[in-house]
């Protein structure tokens, strides 16, 4: 089998010191490690938890770790079919070790996404070379949709990182004996204990691959196989039959029906696209190196008529992942999480080969992908003149290897590029309701007073940081008639409709931010 590196034609034009970099793997895996650590870690909890699923995730953790109940979640005192519990699980452990706080609730994304990192690199060193794996690693670490999702408390980091896990070790099997398959398996039941259906593409990927390569039906004749099915049953079924026997139709209709089922078929909540809405969403979240996304697809393509299969893995991940999340009517971008290794370690063959060989077409690649995202992004002038100044001493100093350096030099451009759209990031964005709430928390019990929200003011966050419950309220009137059958009389509204507001009513003023009040209701 051929790799890119081992095609004929083709000489690498590296230098020594890039070589001995590579061939000292703790070099590499260490700096990988470093800069995930720096990228995914670094201010993760110094903004505010966002609305809906983020600080609903966060609740979830923070009701189970009170209540002791860790088999059935809840969310506001009421039980949530969601998704299985096993990332509430991390969450819940997390917020022992490290307290109830920002940090803690996004500490299991972001540690998943570390793991994703040097994952990523193993699988490309499997499927490539060291230096490919190097540089796809460099491009993921880079990507806005991988490091904003990662940083970002919810689901869907880890399930790409159980999937990738699954993957590798199924590739592995041919290298260290059939037992992986077991522990390929358990990878498998763990993405769909994290995000239910969408761990199914963990599976979904390795069955394509068998079918695709013509094993299939020899490996379903196997022992192993049906010991590693057994494993997988035996991991997702406890938790789905115990919430039947515990809540009836209850967890079926919402469960299966609503958030599997109709969630496919339907756009729930507003959260509807066209076909097209996955690569709209790449554009800006796979910056810059989506201009070099449809070359790559080509080359493996061109690559795979050739019977030059080793890429398949990825070619066949990235497919179906950004083919079966196109299919579901419901769609949000972190649902393709999982493409961006796959995409990642495919540009970096491309780009790698653009580096090292003088002689590629791939460098016109490189270069046209700096071009076009060149002109999407704000750089300063002095950066631009910095560039060219750099460029041109490259191509004097090493007038023997100048397309080498400057092949490099683009490259670096790129990285450049793409951090600096991920700078926003780490600017500080603290939301004024959750800072208002977190004023008034207090104990959080079923029998705590209500925090009342006007006017439309989302309430998922304003849960979290108050340990309150929660009641929106839109009209004087409603307002009125809650506060009969009430104690809550704390109310979050914002500062232009107070008037209105105090013309009903006696309001006292607890705390203010720029643009919200955080009143008492006098009788």
């Amino acid at each position: 089998m051929l790799t890119i590196e081992q095609s004929p034609g083709i000489r690498d034009h590296s230098p020594a010191v890039a070589s001995a970099f590579f061939r000292k793997e703790k070099w590499s895996v260490g700096v990988l490690l470093a800069l995930a650590t720096a990228q995914l870690l670094w201010k993760l909890g110094q903004n505010s938890l966002a609305n809906w699923d983020e600080s609903e995730y966060a609740q979830i953790a923070r009701e189970m770790l009170l209540s002791g109940d860790f088999l059935t979640p809840n969310w506001g005192f009421k039980p949530k079919f969601h998704q299985p519990p096993l990332y509430v699980w991390f969450t819940v452990g997390f917020f022992k070790l490290v307290g109830i706080n920002e940090f803690g609730a996004r500490l299991a994304s972001a540690l998943s996404g570390i793991v994703l990192t040097l994952v990523t690199y193993f699988t490309g060193k499997l499927v490539f070379d060291k230096k490919i794996a190097f540089v796809g690693c460099l491009i993921l670490l880079t990507s806005f949709g991988f490091v904003d999702n990662a940083r970002f408390g919810t689901t869907d980091t880890m399930l790409a990182l159980f999937i990738y896990l699954a993957l590798y070790t199924f590739l592995l099997i041919n290298k260290k004996g059939a037992w992986l398959w077991l522990i390929s398996c358990l990878f498998m039941a763990l993405a769909v204990m994290t995000k239910s259906a969408g761990g199914l593409l963990a599976p979904m990927i390795i069955f394509s691959l068998l079918l695709l390569e013509g094993r299939l039906p020899g490996f379903l004749l196997t022992k192993q196989f049906w010991l590693g099915i057994l494993l997988f049953l035996a991991i997702i079924l406890p938790w789905p039959i115990y919430m039947i026997r515990t809540h009836g139709q209850a967890f079926i209709n919402d469960f299966f029906f609503y958030h599997i089922l109709n969630r496919s078929a339907n756009a729930l909540e507003g959260n509807k696209g066209d076909n097209f809405f996955y690569i709209y969403q790449l554009g800006h979240r796979f910056y810059p190196w989506l201009y070099t996304v449809p070359f790559a697809l080509a080359f493996f393509i061109k690559e795979l008529l050739h019977r030059r299969t080793q890429a398949l893995p990825l070619f066949v991940t990235a497919v179906l992942v950004f083919t079966l999340f196109t299919l579901v009517k419901t769609k949000l971008y972190w649902y393709v999480v999982p493409l961006y290794p796959a995409l990642s370690l495919l540009v970096a063959a491309v780009l790698t080969e653009a580096i090292r060989t003088v002689d590629s077409v791939n460098f016109g690649t490189l270069t046209a992908m700096v071009l076009l995202a060149f002109l999407d992004v704000k750089l300063k002038a002095v950066g631009v003149v910095c560039f060219s100044v750099f460029i041109i001493t490259i191509y004097v100093w090493q007038k023997r290897k100048p397309m080498y350096y400057i092949s490099v030099a683009l490259f670096l451009f790129s990285i450049l590029m793409a951090q600096y759209k991920l700078k926003q990031l780490f600017s500080p964005d603290i939301d004024e309701v959750s800072v208002l709430a977190s004023r008034h928390a207090g104990p959080q019990t079923e029998k705590a007073k209500t925090l009342l929200l006007y006017k439309g003011i989302d309430w998922p966050a304003a849960l979290f940081y108050s340990n309150q419950n929660i009641k929106q309220v839109e009209t004087p009137q409603q307002v009125k008639s809650y506060l009969t059958e009430s104690r809550g009389r704390v109310m979050i509204l914002a500062k232009k409709d107070a008037g209105h507001l105090a013309s009903y009513f006696a309001i006292h003023t607890i705390s203010s931010t720029n643009q919200y009040l955080l009143i008492e209701i006098k009788k």
